[in-house]
């Protein structure tokens, strides 16, 4: 494929920001699901802070790992290892039934998940895009 390092970290962090979304639509669905069920536990997706780990690091001078062979960083993280994650929320109760899940923060949720949704989408759209456009045009100017 395309060999620019920066378009693929690019292209890379959009295909994750997606698999993200979708796994996060899951999620609220569920939790939305079983609003009414006694005890439910509400869940919730991660990854936003990971990717900014993964991305600026939280060492205050700026290294990498440059083989795998090297030891890593306190606190380093690879990009290629962010992935999404599942949490249970344990910790609070809206009901008394213990079951935590409000409608209205679910559905705020669900909506900035969509918001972010296609944010992704048009980012990734508009890429493959101008790959499309050096493609068709052979290096003609």
């Amino acid at each position: 494929m395309f060999t620019n390092t920066s378009y693929n970290q690019t292209f890379n962090i959009l295909h994750k920001g997606l698999d993200c979304t979708t796994l996060r639509h899951q999620t609220i669905s569920n939790n939305i699901a079983n609003v009414n069920t006694p005890s439910y536990k509400r869940k919730e997706v991660t990854f936003e802070g990971e990717l900014h780990r993964a991305l600026y690091g939280p060492q205050p001078i700026p290294a990498s790992v440059t083989d795998n062979r090297h030891l890593r960083f306190k606190g380093q993280v690879e990009l290629s290892e962010v992935v999404p994650k599942v949490n249970v929320e344990n910790e609070t109760f809206v009901r008394n039934d213990e079951n935590n899940v409000d409608m209205n923060q679910e559905m705020a949720e669900l909506a900035k998940n969509n918001l972010s949704y296609d944010a992704y989408i048009t980012s990734m759209t508009s890429m493959i895009q101008q790959l499309k456009s050096v493609i068709q045009k052979g290096g003609r100017v």
